[in-house]
């Protein structure tokens, strides 16, 4: 499975992200491109250790079972539920590289990349 560590992904991603709109349709759920990339944003903090959401009750309870489930090698499914803590419910357009915002997602991806060999 492709992921974050190999840098053809992330240059894939970015394409990917670069090409968003406001009106791009919804092929996951039911967030708009800006909401999804804010929630994905919102994750990587916390992969990251910058933000550290408190363990719910449930958590601690099922976490042992589902966290193999959750980093396996096969995607995640649609329609699963998110935590409250990841869920963006205002509106927000998808940043562009030129935008305030922008480049500050996209350096959250460079961080997972191993620096290329040249």
């Amino acid at each position: 499975m492709r992921n974050l560590f190999q840098p053809d992904a992330v240059d894939e991603l970015k394409q990917r992200v670069a090409h968003l709109r406001p009106d791009s349709s919804r092929q996951w759920g039911k967030m708009t491109p800006g909401q999804a990339l804010a929630h994905y944003s919102a994750q990587l903090e916390m992969i990251l250790g910058k933000t550290f959401p408190p363990r719910s009750w449930m958590g601690r309870l099922l976490g042992r079972f589902a966290k193999p489930k959750m980093l396996g090698e096969s995607p995640l499914q649609k329609n699963m539920p998110t935590d409250e803590l990841f869920v963006i419910s205002d509106d927000r357009d998808p940043p562009s590289r030129t935008s305030p915002i922008g480049p500050k997602r996209y350096a959250k991806m460079d961080l997972y990349v191993v620096p290329r060999m040249t």
